[in-house]
């Protein structure tokens, strides 16, 4: 759906650009657009009014990553509120994750997040180098246009995975090596998508 909504944008502007050099409108097929991401991390403290939202994008998912990210969350003394995890094409994910400090109980300040990020930063470049991580890359992967029902179901299910472990250790406190041999298998590919969309971690 956001590769659809990328490509549908792109089809909009490419067709205004013919429009004013032609004075024509031509239709254009999205199926050829080709739209690309790059490893990224982002903020945000406007898109949520009580939380503050980290992005993370990756071209390519790493295995128990999540057990990284959550290890520099609560060095910094951050509680996750909520979780989503969303891949990307045939072997990329986007991570977003709705934080709040501990010590104060809000949103991150200023602070916090220069910290985060730093901390975030190398904690993904440990894991992602030879890949060109940067927090704002120049360049940019190409995504696949095809991707298989039974791949994509899979990707779900390992995602699906890793999202209740890091809620599992929230709430139980055990560690995320020892719980990641644990979970449920075998569910079906409605129910990844709709645990997927909006995992409440409180």
């Amino acid at each position: 759906a956001v590769q659809y909504c990328l490509r549908h944008q792109h089809s909009k502007n490419r067709r205004n650009k013919c429009k004013y050099s032609s004075g024509m409108s031509g239709s254009v097929d999205i199926s050829e657009i080709d739209v690309g991401f790059a490893n990224e991390i982002g903020f945000s403290n406007d898109l949520h009014s009580e939380n503050t939202m980290v992005f993370i994008t990756l071209v390519e998912d790493i295995p128990m990553i999540m057990s990284e990210i959550t290890s520099v969350f609560k060095k910094n003394r951050l509680t996750i509120v909520r979780a989503q995890i969303e891949p990307l094409q045939e072997i990329g994910a986007k991570h977003t994750y709705f934080l709040k400090s501990i010590k104060s109980g809000l949103k991150l300040d200023i602070k916090e997040m220069d910290r985060l990020r730093e901390d975030l930063h190398r904690a993904m470049k440990r894991h992602v180098s030879g890949m060109g991580f940067d927090p704002d890359p120049s360049g940019s992967m190409s995504m696949s246009a095809s991707v298989s029902p039974r791949h994509l179901e899979d990707r779900m299910a390992r995602l699906e995975k890793q999202i209740g472990v890091v809620f599992d250790h929230q709430r139980t406190g055990r560690s995320l090596q020892s719980a990641a041999g644990a979970g449920s298998r075998g569910r079906s590919w409605r129910a990844a998508v709709e645990k997927l969309c909006c995992y409440n971690m409180a």
